[in-house]
């Protein structure tokens, strides 16, 4: 099934595409108090290898704490948007806190709720172990 792309317009910011792009700019500045305003207080983060992040408290505490990178920058390739439902395609390219290179290719599926996230749900293109 072909799902029509109200997000993305050639040359055109809509809504959807701000917002991730605010979400990513403020993630990859390391703009905590900034971040923490795009989140609803009861968000629900899960990611491989972590358990679920719940409540807006862990969601930080994985951003300020947790995180293994240290630098670096996402760069949205798509942004697909189906009402409160919202998919990301991208990559990030950095550093990890002990200096590593880090390159991940990433989809994240969103649920919003009242302008902000709800629900969000990271994959990372990974080689087959």
């Amino acid at each position: 099934m072909d799902v029509p792309n109200s997000c993305f317009r050639e040359n055109v910011m809509l809504g959807c595409e701000k917002f991730i792009a605010e979400f990513f700019r403020q993630i990859d500045s390391a703009n905590w108090d900034d971040l923490k305003n795009l989140v609803s207080d009861g968000v629900v983060y899960e990611r491989p290898g972590y358990r679920p992040f719940v409540g807006v408290d862990e969601f930080m505490r994985f951003y300020r704490e947790e995180r293994n990178v240290n630098s670096g920058r996402h760069v949205i390739d798509r942004i697909f948007e189906r009402g409160k439902d919202w998919v990301c395609i991208g990559s990030f390219r950095g550093k990890s806190k002990a200096g590593d290179d880090l390159s991940a290719e990433f989809v994240d599926i969103y649920t919003m709720s009242s302008e902000l996230i709800l629900r969000r749900k990271t994959f990372f293109f990974a080689p087959l172990m």
